[in-house]
């Protein structure tokens, strides 16, 4: 490149005596800074968009997966720290606490685990919003000192069922999978398809793929229907 500059200025300055031949270098410049400057062609840009594109959604897809496998630590965190207070108080008072639906008479009984959720709805379960319990969280501060802080603050829905954070209470269980058709249950639900519940006796009992949320159950005693 700085040889041609430096023939081009050559024949520029008339030193040269060969006119063609400094016509050829002229033109040999000219053909050069031309192929230079060209930039890049519609295919190449669009190789390049397109390469781009995938490395954008690889991670967007890796933050995702991160991001949920950071609010699954954090459910199965709480509810084992629920499900151990729980069983604190059958140890210290012989037996599972109440719910005040349960002691109003109610078949199905179940309630939020902790505080602080929005409007003091946890969830849903068959249709029906699942609220805050004074009775339980009153029975729990005799373990904890308060009643709790909420266990997740992202809705899951999951089929007819939808967890923010997780329930406990008297509900309808599989008895095929459990051995009880009615039990004191504690409910959850995890991000991603067929995940790992991870504490003891607890079961994956429906799957959603849109999006993937797995519910998970476990299943504290068995009662009569």
């Amino acid at each position: 490149m700085r040889l041609v500059l430096l023939r081009v200025i050559f024949c520029s300055r008339s030193l040269c005596n060969n006119l063609s031949g400094c016509d050829a270098v002229r033109t040999g410049y000219t053909e050069y800074t031309k192929q230079t400057a060209r930039g890049f062609t519609i295919i190449e840009l669009l190789i390049v968009i397109i390469v781009i594109a995938i490395l954008a959604t690889i991670s967007i897809i890796a933050y995702n997966g991160i991001r949920e496998q950071a609010y699954n630590v954090k459910i199965i965190a709480n509810v084992k720290n629920y499900r151990q207070a729980i069983e604190l108080y059958k140890v210290l008072n012989g037996s599972y606490p109440q719910t005040t639906p349960e002691i109003g008479g109610s078949h199905i009984s179940v309630v939020c685990l902790g505080t602080g959720y929005t409007d003091g709805v946890c969830g849903r379960i068959s249709g029906t919003d699942v609220y805050e319990d004074t009775a339980l969280n009153g029975a729990l501060s005799e373990i904890t000192g308060s009643g709790g802080d909420m266990v997740n603050d992202k809705d899951m829905p999951s089929g007819p069922e939808a967890f923010v954070g997780a329930v406990y209470g008297n509900d309808i269980t599989d008895s095929s999978r459990t051995g009880y058709s009615y039990a004191r249950t504690i409910q959850y639900a995890l991000h991603g398809e067929n995940a790992d519940c991870q504490l003891t006796w607890a079961w994956s009992y429906r799957l959603s793929d849109s999006p993937a949320v797995t519910a998970c159950e476990i299943v504290l005693e068995g009662l009569e229907p």
